[in-house]
């Protein structure tokens, strides 16, 4: 911001001083005053307007038929100030970056393009496409392609009717890549014969699906249509879409504020949302320093502080909410979603009992579900009504979420346990994976829940990892750890010699510190 630029910018919303024209916005009557020379400095098309003899440069008021108020009380306000817009949504966004290309201003198609970047999402990603379509924004417009490659079925789903109604061109450019994420070939072609119920005269689109990768019973069903269509019967290439390997959550470590949604792939691409988290509930920093995070499926994102600041981030209007501390007498060990439901294992400060607490989110209170042993360290949610508690001495427990009046069913300690901390999954084979640090080395070890018995399956140096977390993702077992220069992702693999940790990628850092993974499904990129 220039000190002019400001000087000026407050005589103009003080009663428009020297102030010699008004703007007046196709929606309201309400009159933007500003200056004629700021407005021919700033832009060649208010230049153009003012200075070439046109009627306009003799008037004392101009009425803009197309821009409505909040957008040009904006774009005025970036002509004095050049700071980031304050007032951009992704109600106005489109129109701001129409005004920001007609009047040639560069750095405000920056700030445009950056807040896309951010709010790009299944709801909107049509509106955008054709925005950059018709404005020939060719890096935006393959952005949003790529967009929808990756997020076809949920896209369709969530805008079924505004995908029916797209154009041939639209249409074919999507499902003719090779890139295109689908679970099978059958969704591309129901999805299609919809469209062309729509566009019979378009019917001939239908060549584009991969028959050979087709299942055999829809393959039968429609098989005289696709060949007379002209669909290739054989020897198509596969779909190679890139696939995901972990979505995370960091936060920045200059400003807490600043949280990180990442996800990386396994062709390189990596992704980045930020969400800025709400500054009225902050009394000092350990209200912004996250301790826990969760996801659930009404794609919300739990996050809750070291203070037990809870904070609530919504993946479809990506809007973050921040509530107060519920409870300042007790430090959370652990949170984790359980079916939709988030429970914390938390240690109460002024007696040291240690309890498993659930969520009640409609009477936004935590609740005491049972008692626990003071060892209790981390949740390990399964895919039925079970859960375990692990002990960071070694100590196991099962409970049955359908019952809280049962006590804990005590199983096989781990022996060889001796962690400073540690993570766990159950795996989708029933066994449970448990990965544990001492002062030297990692050990994962194996717990198989019939039989009762403990098996170490590998070790690894634990020298510069500063954080770590264990997460299944499609339906492998992965591991992500925190080193002092970037994040490394590594797949539990099996080889010949037995199990080991094999590194998918690095993604390097300066400034962030990892949270931990979520869920992908619930990922808008």
């Amino acid at each position: 911001m220039t000190n002019l630029g400001q000087r000026l910018n407050d005589f103009r919303l003080n009663g428009g001083q020297l102030c010699d024209l008004d703007l007046v916005a196709c929606d309201s009557d309400v009159v933007v005053k500003c200056h004629k020379l700021v407005l021919m400095a700033s832009s060649d098309y208010f230049y153009k307007m003012l200075s070439c003899g046109m009627q306009e440069s003799r008037a004392e008021s101009i009425s803009l038929s197309d821009c409505r108020y909040e957008v040009l009380s904006i774009l005025i306000e970036f002509f004095y100030t050049a700071e980031t817009p304050s007032g951009i949504s992704c109600d106005n966004i489109l129109e701001l970056f129409s005004w920001a290309i007609r009047c040639d201003s560069t750095a405000l198609c920056r700030h445009c393009s950056n807040f896309i970047d951010n709010a790009l999402g299944c709801d909107n990603v049509l509106n955008i496409y054709a925005f950059a379509v018709g404005h020939n924004l060719k890096n935006l417009r393959a952005q949003c392609l790529q967009f929808m490659q990756n997020n076809f079925e949920e896209m369709v789903k969530l805008n079924s009717e505004e995908w029916l109604a797209v154009s041939r061109e639209t249409m074919e450019e999507v499902i003719s890549s090779d890139y295109l994420r689908v679970c099978s070939e059958d969704t591309i072609l129901l999805m299609l014969l919809q469209w062309t119920e729509r566009h019979p005269e378009h019917r001939d689109i239908l060549a584009h699906t991969r028959t050979n990768y087709l299942s055999k019973r829809i393959f039968d069903d429609y098989k005289d249509l696709l060949k007379g269509v002209g669909a290739p019967p054989a020897r198509q290439i596969p779909r190679r879409y890139s696939r995901q390997h972990v979505q995370m959550i960091l936060q920045g470590t200059l400003d807490l504020a600043d949280l990180y949604i990442h996800c990386s792939c396994d062709n390189g691409q990596q992704f980045f949302r930020v969400a800025k988290l709400p500054t009225e509930y902050r009394e000092c920093d350990e209200d912004f320093h996250i301790a826990f995070c969760a996801t659930l499926s009404d794609r919300t994102l739990w996050l809750i502080s070291n203070n037990q600041h809870l904070y609530r981030y919504n993946y479809n209007t990506r809007k973050m909410i921040g509530h107060k501390a519920i409870r300042r007498n007790i430090f959370i060990v652990h949170m984790a979603p359980v079916q939709d439901i988030l429970y914390c294992i938390v240690r109460v400060q002024s007696g040291g009992s240690v309890e498993l607490q659930m969520f009640l989110n409609s009477l936004f209170r935590w609740q005491t579900f049972l008692s626990l042993d003071n060892d209790a360290y981390r949740i390990i949610h399964t895919t039925t009504d079970v859960i375990y508690i692990l002990g960071r001495e070694g100590s196991l427990t099962r409970i049955n979420l359908t019952n809280n009046t049962t006590r804990p069913e005590c199983l096989c300690a781990n022996p060889e346990a001796d962690w400073l901390d540690c993570e766990a999954v159950a795996l989708p084979s029933g066994q449970l994976l448990v990965h544990g640090r001492d002062t030297e080395e990692f050990t994962t070890f194996e717990f198989d829940p019939s039989a009762l018995n403990w098996s170490l399956l590998c070790t690894r140096t634990a020298i510069s990892v500063k954080s770590y977390h264990l997460f299944i993702s499609d339906m492998e077992a992965y591991l992500v750890e925190d080193t002092m220069h970037c994040i490394r992702v590594l797949l539990w693999t099996v080889v010949d010699s037995g199990y080991r940790w094999e590194k998918v990628c690095e993604i390097e850092h300066m400034y962030e510190r990892l949270v931990g993974p979520v869920s992908w499904y619930h990922y808008d990129q």
